[in-house]
């Protein structure tokens, strides 16, 4: 019996052992899974940890953007707007009436368009390039025109005939403008034309009128001497006595130097190679293209000068266009000019 007991007691102490056994793994395998836990609470710290990261990246990225951001800002409506130089910039215009025939009236009529350039820099050259309607009447030589920068007025068109086209007159265009070099473009550009003549005209639209500033770093120098003929020559014709009454006959002649050409402190010279039987029934006078009007000759002198002192535009651009007038007040014959030149 006892060895039956003995025999029994083992089987049942090798169960117990393993049991015991058996729940310490578990136990083991719940350390582990507590230990797990842990990792998760410690991976929690990491993420705590990816966060504090992505704070300080958000800090740095909201810092960068503020920082560029007003960088840019700053560019762009400050002082870097180098992309005006070299671009047209162009306005559309209102309608110039005409003096008429009778009465221009007082002030005559005129037309007045604004443009306003931001700020930009210092620049040299301006190019200024005006659209109009046809006028089938008459040409632009009853027209005025002015450029202002708000400092100084340039008289680029003064009186001209050098509309083109033979039966509808289109204004000359463009026209390069060095007189405000030097100085700041930004600012209220003023544009007017005016017309103080009584014609048999008719107004005219101005459709646009344009402005380039060409990039000083890239503008060539201007001259300071040089010789430029002009490009019109002919008859030079009799007095009008078949008028009703007889009047006085005008012969015109322009040029236009498109060259950047200062005076630079020398004394311009107005050369000509006139033939004329009658001098003394003329008058000469020519027309700058600052809009200075200069005499020439004056009725009843027996010379016509080969050359004549532009004094007054020693200190003066000299680009732009020019008019030669001459004038035949009494009847005899006509004349002829053969050649003229502006030269320094």
């Amino acid at each position: 019996m006892r060895t039956l007991l003995t025999a029994l007691a083992v089987p049942v102490a090798i169960m117990f052992l393993i049991g015991c056994t058996s729940s310490v793994v578990t136990k083991n395998d719940d350390d582990e899974d507590t230990d797990s836990s842990d990792l998760d609470s410690d991976s929690d710290g990491d993420s705590d940890s990816d966060s504090d990261s992505d704070t300080d990246a958000d800090t740095d990225t909201d810092s960068d953007t503020d920082s560029d951001t007003d960088s840019d800002t700053d560019t762009d409506t400050g002082t870097d707007t180098g992309p005006l130089w070299d671009v047209e910039i162009c306005q559309t215009g209102g309608y110039m009436n005409d003096c008429g025939i009778i009465s221009c009236g007082s002030p005559p009529p005129s037309l007045t368009e604004t443009m306003v350039i931001p700020v930009t820099g210092n620049g040299k050259l301006v190019t200024l390039s005006i659209d109009t309607n046809p006028r089938t009447i008459f040409s632009f030589s009853d027209i005025s025109a002015t450029l202002s920068n708000g400092t100084d007025t340039v008289n680029f068109f003064n009186n001209y005939n050098a509309a083109t086209g033979a039966t509808s007159h289109n204004f000359p265009t463009e026209w390069p403008i060095p007189h405000f070099w030097g100085e700041e473009i930004g600012g209220t550009w003023t544009l007017e034309f005016e017309d103080s003549e009584y014609t048999a005209g008719n107004g005219f639209s101005l459709l646009e009128w344009c402005l380039t500033f060409e990039d000083p770093s890239t503008t060539a120098t201007y001259l300071t001497s040089g010789n430029w003929s002009g490009t019109q020559t002919g008859q030079i014709s009799d007095y009008n006595s078949t008028n009703d009454p007889p009047s006085p006959t005008t012969s015109v002649f322009e040029t236009k130097i498109n060259d950047l050409i200062n005076a630079n402190g020398s004394t311009p010279t107005l050369s000509l190679t006139v033939s004329h039987s009658s001098p003394s029934d003329l008058s000469i006078s020519l027309i700058a293209a600052d809009g200075t009007n200069f005499s020439i000759k004056s009725q009843g002198s027996g010379t016509i000068p080969s050359t004549f002192p532009l004094t007054g535009l020693s200190s003066d651009w000299l680009t732009g266009m020019y008019k030669l007038s001459f004038t035949d007040h009494s009847p005899g014959t006509s004349g002829t000019l053969s050649g003229w030149s502006i030269g320094i």
